[in-house]
């Protein structure tokens, strides 16, 4: 249950106001910038709000005057926000002069297409930053606004310790959201986790897990002692540590997953990685949209054992140089822009002329 917190307090002067709950934490060290806590109700702010509600002629609602009031009480130049979250859409209905950034939180899959076209429809925002040309072409059709392609915005952001030394021969991505064990989601993982454990076990390989729970956005929500019971069921060995994904995958000779982001942002910085996209075998709407090609190396959609452990073979068995090779192909090619200089580039010059 969400709880809020009542401040009294004036808010002091940011050039950026971002309202996206600190996902990407951005390094901007040339303009001010603040971060929103949503959870918070500023009382300072309050009664303007409610008098202009009763008031002032406004279509707007009072949520939306409050936050308007907000907004304006920091005088941003710009707001940023992420795409799953309609405020930054809805905030030039009330704030229509200021610059609005969106960049891309997730992968949309072809199945949420018509329900982005219902629930974004006739949305607005100056600058779109999205993660390749298959999604600018989905949201051009659906937001207006002027389109960037920079890969993950989250990725290009993430610094991390990188370590040459392989210690794991394979790292699975955890999805675990601690659905009920017979949901398909924690069906379909734990046949991944039980075929990986067998094959590290077969081949004298080392098997490392990147925990959901270790994750800062998912802290709050799950239990690492959970995630670690669920995958423990068969008594399957593997290690985890509390270090980022990134970290650990940079420990790791191959990284796998079902669909999650993490996979396609570890392509974009060379690593490699293996697609086992098999909830799609559950739910046809989660049928993932790339490495779609018959002959894969980087993906297989199937439950055959067989066939997964030959493909972690190869994967294992290529250099870095041959997946090199592999990756050029422009269905892999995903932009990574270390330090997001494309974003900041652009901020910059939109901070100037504000």
């Amino acid at each position: 249950m969400l709880k809020y917190k009542i401040i009294i307090k004036k808010n002091h002067r940011a050039d950026i106001l971002r309202i996206d709950n600190n996902y990407v934490k951005f390094n901007f060290s040339y303009a001010s910038n603040t971060v929103l806590n949503r959870n918070e109700v500023n009382l300072y702010y309050l009664p303007s709000s409610i008098f202009q509600y009763i008031f002032a002629k406004s279509e707007l609602t009072f949520k939306q005057i409050y936050l308007k009031n907000i907004f304006r009480s920091f005088k941003p130049k710009l707001l940023i926000g992420h795409n799953i979250d309609r405020l930054i859409f809805e905030s030039k209905k009330f704030l229509p002069r200021l610059t609005t950034i969106v960049y891309q939180h997730n992968i949309i899959f072809d199945s949420d297409i018509a329900e982005y076209e219902l629930i974004y429809k006739n949305f607005k925002c100056d600058y779109f930053f999205v993660f390749d040309k298959r999604h600018e072409d989905i949201f051009s059709k659906i937001v207006d606004s002027k389109y960037i392609i920079v890969g993950s915005v989250k990725n290009n952001e993430t610094k991390y310790i990188k370590n040459t030394n392989k210690d794991y021969s394979i790292m699975y991505i955890s999805e675990f959201r601690n659905y009920p064990k017979e949901n398909f989601r924690s069906v379909a993982q734990k046949f991944i986790v039980d075929c990986l454990s067998d094959y590290c076990n077969y081949n004298n390989k080392k098997l490392c897990i990147a925990l959901s729970a270790n994750r800062p956005e998912k802290k709050s929500r799950l239990n690492i002692d959970d995630e670690l019971k669920f995958f423990n069921q068969k008594e399957n060995k593997f290690h985890f540590e509390r270090i980022s994904s990134f970290e650990l995958a940079n420990k790791s000779e191959l990284c796998i997953c079902l669909s999650s982001n993490l996979g396609v942002e570890l392509i974009a910085r060379k690593i490699k990685v293996l697609f086992l996209p098999i909830l799609e075998l559950y739910d046809n709407s989660l049928k993932y949209p790339y490495f779609r090609d018959d002959n894969s190396p980087i993906l297989f959609c199937g439950l055959d054992r067989e066939v997964i452990f030959k493909k972690i073979d190869y994967l294992l068995s290529i250099d870095d140089n041959t997946w090199q090779n592999i990756i050029k192909d422009k269905s892999y090619n995903f932009t990574y822009d270390e330090n997001n200089t494309i974003l900041k580039e652009h901020i910059d010059t939109t901070l100037k002329y504000n």
